[in-house]
């Protein structure tokens, strides 16, 4: 709604002159990734990259090395939705080696993950498939469930794009199963459409209902 995106701005932009006023630089780049989230929902790609450029800057000159990543991780979505791939590509490379440095293991693997994400865009299926296993072996290492969830449906899905119906069917199953364990009802439509046509394909019975209850 038009009207909540105002209002969150509004608020946001209120919290942004206080912090400026006080001197306060990190909430200040703080804020400027907040209203560049609402940017992003509201649509408006330009004026996101604007406040995430603004607040990777402040947190470089502090040498928030994490908050820096975390910009560049925006940064780097943002332009690849914008169809610059190997801008954004650059920018997730960077925030990768900023969080490997760090030893951030969880922001590794959503780093990884986004890289993959880009390959597999582009259609360089390969390499997004190299990219997701690394990221599924550092979920894997950390124990993060939902993680792991994320990048077998990715992994699943480029199988079914590569024609290994196989392999889709195993590594969707799954994530179906861990997306039960952990109480996740419903699955995004890309991930139901791949099980269902490699299901078919195999001439098993797929029963999408039970996704959702």
């Amino acid at each position: 709604d038009k009207g909540d995106y105002d209002k969150a701005l509004d608020y946001l932009e209120r919290s942004f002159r206080i912090r400026e006023e006080l001197g306060n630089k990190a909430g200040v780049g703080i804020s400027l990734i907040n209203i560049g989230n609402v940017y992003i929902d509201k649509g408006d790609k330009d004026k996101a990259l604007d406040n995430n450029e603004k607040s990777f800057r402040i947190f470089e000159e502090l040498g928030d090395k994490r908050s820096m990543g975390g910009s560049l991780v925006n940064l780097g979505i943002l332009h690849t939705t914008n169809g610059d791939y190997d801008t954004g590509l650059d920018y997730l490379e960077r925030s990768f080696r900023i969080f490997k440095k760090l030893e951030d293991k969880y922001a590794m693997g959503i780093t990884i993950n986004n890289i993959g994400l880009v390959h597999a865009d582009i259609g360089d299926l390969d390499t997004a498939l190299d990219y997701y296993t690394k990221s599924l072996a550092i979920y894997e290492e950390i124990g993060d469930k939902r993680g792991i969830g994320n990048i077998l449906t990715n992994i699943g899905i480029v199988y079914y794009y590569k024609g290994d119906y196989e392999q889709a069917l195993n590594y969707l199953e799954k994530y179906f199963a861990i997306q039960k364990e952990i109480g996740v009802k419903g699955i995004e439509l890309e991930t139901t459409t791949s099980l269902y046509l490699t299901n078919k394909y195999f001439g098993k019975e797929f029963d999408e209902k039970e996704i959702y209850s």
